[in-house]
């Protein structure tokens, strides 16, 4: 044990300390008999320069002054464990709390309890410091996690997101993967015209032995640069694939790519959540009928039961001139919500998925193209995409 700093001037104290260690600890004491009246400020400054990694305070120190040295610690040195020396009570633990004390070593205690205590604080500390150092370093790159949802089947959710992926792809070549969530029925890889060999089933066998390498030979590259991790082959094999794989998938190709698109099944399945919960951002896809916009009412009311608050929510209105007796004012009144995006009913999407090439590609120069485009295109950044990519690229032949 190391760097325990005795603010006290009982040298018997000290004695003891030393002791219970057998000599086995660096420690040092400081006192300074003007300290109970110190400005709390300068106190602090004065111990914090000693670099302790545990601070005893006391015996010999009132209980009051102790108190106030130990909140001022807690406050400007978190890394530092306080350990108070006091008489305990019911009372005095209750304020040791509140001030930031880790530990109380009762007057009088054995060298046994002293040095049970004392460990435990050093390993306290430890851990504090560990942890300081890993919120100092830099946060690794981690790309925009875009999760595509929608409570209600038919209501254009993949063509949403195979879109979003195209057109990101044209922003961003090689930086884009989408991934088909819908672990039964998922279709992500036709509405890319894409027959996929390896899918998420695949990874997930693999999952102990995933990372950033491994994960890469499930995926599939469309021209362009878009990569696909296609849903199962078999409705059941989503029996075989668990949520926090699904998990860990996401936050390895997050740490790979710019931009990872997430096809999801209809409704809130525990896949769904699981891609929701490491979004960045939300897009939400309703349809111009009563049962979707309820369905939307009810999927955004249990994002902010269950917390989800943090990502950025889109909405979208998909056939929103559809002439069926509900309008996008009426969908947005009912809501209570402004939608994002109003995608336009138009022959040239159900076109555009039979051939396997979303609108934004196949009639770009359509009007429901252009608003699929306008709207993909908010989320386009300017941030350098993660190195390696390209090498992926021209591992295939396709930089």
């Amino acid at each position: 044990m190391s760097g325990v700093l005795l603010v006290t001037g009982d040298t018997d104290f000290e004695a003891q300390v030393k002791r219970a260690f057998d000599g086995d600890i660096d420690t040092d004491r400081w006192w300074d008999p003007k300290l109970p009246r110190l400005h709390p400020t300068q106190a602090v400054q004065a111990i914090a320069a000693k670099g302790p990694s545990v601070v005893v305070l006391g015996p010999g120190l009132p209980t009051p002054a102790g108190l106030e040295l130990a909140k001022g610690l807690d406050e400007s040195h978190p890394e530092i464990c306080v350990v108070l020396v006091a008489k305990s009570t019911t009372r005095l633990f209750e304020q040791a709390l509140r001030s930031g004390v880790r530990e109380i070593i009762t007057t009088g205690s054995s060298d046994e309890v002293v040095h049970e205590i004392l460990s435990r604080a050093g390993a306290t500390a430890a851990r504090r410091q560990r942890s300081a150092e890993a919120m100092a370093k830099p946060a690794p790159p981690r790309g925009r996690v875009i999760t595509v949802m929608s409570p209600k089947g038919g209501a254009g959710k993949t063509t949403m997101a195979s879109n979003l992926a195209v057109r990101l792809g044209l922003a961003a070549p090689g930086r884009v993967v989408l991934i088909d969530l819908d672990l039964q029925f998922g279709d992500a890889g036709s509405a890319l015209g894409m027959g996929p060999v390896s899918t998420v089933a695949d990874a997930a066998r693999a999952d102990g032995a995933l990372d950033s390498t491994s994960l890469k030979v499930f995926l599939e590259v469309r021209p362009g640069g878009v990569y696909l991790l296609a849903g199962p082959h078999f409705p059941a094999e989503a029996d075989d694939i668990d949520a926090p794989a699904v998990g860990r998938m996401i936050d390895i190709l997050a740490g790979e790519f710019d931009y990872v698109v997430v096809d999801t099944a209809s409704g809130l399945d525990e896949y769904g959540l699981a891609a929701a919960d490491r979004a960045s951002d939300l897009i939400l896809v309703c349809a111009t009928d009563v049962p979707s916009v309820r369905g939307l009412r009810k999927a955004l009311d249990a994002f902010d039961l269950l917390g989800m608050t943090r990502q950025r929510r889109h909405l979208v209105l998909n056939r929103a001139n559809a002439n069926v007796g509900l309008s996008a004012k009426d969908v947005e009144s009912t809501l209570g919500v402004r939608f994002d995006a109003a995608i336009p009913s138009s022959r040239s999407v159900p076109i555009s998925t039979n051939q396997g090439s979303p609108v934004v590609e196949s009639d770009p120069r359509s009007v429901v193209a252009k608003a699929y485009a306008q709207f993909c295109d908010t989320f386009v950044t300017t941030k350098p995409g993660p190195s390696g990519h390209g090498g992926w690229l021209a591992s295939r032949g396709l930089s």
